[in-house]
């Protein structure tokens, strides 16, 4: 109960701070805006100290091979493909924060703290949560390997990716040829 009270404490520290960071320093604070430097370091840091300390340790149980990898794609495909793209990119719309780019700065994160994401969502955000927060939440666990493998994926592979999304590659090209309009100066 005590973690979780502090949990609730940092989480409003944190926003008061992003808050006070956005009057004092008038930092775009709209939904279409890019985080700051202080708001992501703040952000980040947070959602380290809210990972249980003995899941970031936890070894993936998830086999590392080609039948799990291929599971994965398929289940990141249908949930996870809209919002961080086939290539795991993100920035497919304009959320706040953005969707990340599991391509780069997520690969920081041991496989604990990305199945946490995973798992248990990102509250004030648009992550929900997946798994069962269970250390045996199989198919989250699946997804960890198949995010550590995306800088790597196939041309192949990423178009199975890509066509087997509910949005498909059609679907997510005009939506974003129709923002591109929208913003255009």
């Amino acid at each position: 109960m005590a973690v979780k009270s502090k949990g609730v404490v940092a989480a409003l520290l944190a926003i008061g701070a992003v808050l006070a960071s956005g009057l004092l320093l008038r930092v775009d604070s709209t939904a279409s805006g890019e985080p700051g430097a202080l708001e992501t370091a703040l952000m980040r840091r947070l959602r380290r100290w809210l990972t249980p300390e003995q899941l970031i340790r936890t070894p993936n149980p998830a086999a590392n091979d080609a039948a799990t990898l291929r599971r994965a794609r398929l289940h990141y495909a249908d949930h996870c493909a809209f919002c961080h793209g086939a290539d795991g990119a993100g920035g497919q719309f304009h959320f706040y924060p953005p969707a990340p780019d599991l391509r780069q700065g997520t690969q920081q994160l041991s496989d604990g703290e990305i199945y946490f994401a995973i798992a248990s969502g990102i509250r004030f955000s648009g992550m929900p949560a997946f798994g069962d927060g269970s250390a045996n939440d199989l198919e989250s666990w699946e997804l960890v390997r198949l995010i550590r493998a995306l800088p790597q994926l196939s041309p192949q592979e990423l178009q199975e990716i890509a066509e087997r999304s509910p949005q498909g590659v059609r679907l997510l090209r005009e939506r974003r040829e129709e923002e591109e309009f929208l913003h255009a100066p």
